[in-house]
């Protein structure tokens, strides 16, 4: 959606530090927002007041435009590392979609993407064991920053989070994890990965079907 930010000049570019929280759930949806660069997640609040995390937002990742009808954020964005995000209004949107068709399919087929991504992910979360989901999101989260490297992966999330994305236990997140670096497949620390055997954990993962290609968009293509 980067074509529709630049269209007639309509948009606005905002810069945000890590741990920010760009809009509320429950807020008014006056503006739609595109992840140009960065990491962020998706929050809302449950039953009792829980706060759960529903997903990741990358880099192309349309926000705000799936609540536009009931007025109102479905959810909470909250950035994890630095990001880049371009705003537009509501009402601009619409003109872009009217007046040029390429944005309008585009939009058609990035909403059909998030329907199978979210498919997908019900999929992994149902089959994959705990040591797949955990070795399946080292995978993933390594190619959700586009300033990652090989020798440096940034991990945003803290064991919590992870746990939650997975519907796994603090401790098994970090069990598993400390089992991964003892048998060398990754060095990590606080806040950095390295993955040393890939193909060990991929195997891990069980990272090489169908499913697990279609659920990968939903951490690194938005």
């Amino acid at each position: 959606m980067r074509q529709a930010c630049a269209i007639r000049g309509m948009f606005i570019n905002h810069e945000f530090d890590a741990h920010e929280i760009i809009f509320r759930e429950g807020e008014p949806s006056t503006y739609l927002y595109v992840l140009r660069q960065g990491l962020m997640k998706l929050t809302s609040v449950g039953v009792g007041g829980r706060e759960q995390i529903i997903g990741l937002a990358t880099p192309g990742r349309l926000l705000g435009l799936q609540t536009k009808h009931g007025k109102t954020y479905g959810f909470t964005a909250v950035t994890l590392s630095p990001v880049t995000v371009c705003k537009l209004r509501n009402s601009d949107m619409l003109q872009v979609l009217e007046q040029n068709p390429a944005v309008s399919l585009k939009l058609i087929n990035m909403l059909n993407q998030e329907l199978t991504e979210a498919q997908a992910l019900i999929r992994v979360l149902g089959q994959k064991t705990a040591e797949e989901r955990v070795a399946w999101f080292l995978l993933t989260l390594a190619n959700a920053d586009s300033r990652n490297t090989a020798d440096m992966i940034t991990v945003w999330l803290s064991r919590r989070e992870m746990a939650e994305m997975l519907g796994l236990t603090i401790e098994t997140v970090s069990r598993l994890i400390s089992s991964f670096r003892r048998e060398g497949l990754i060095d990590v620390s606080r806040r950095s990965m390295r993955i040393l055997n890939q193909p060990r954990l991929q195997a891990r993962a069980k990272y090489l079907s169908e499913t697990d290609n279609g659920i990968q968009q939903w951490v690194t293509a938005g």
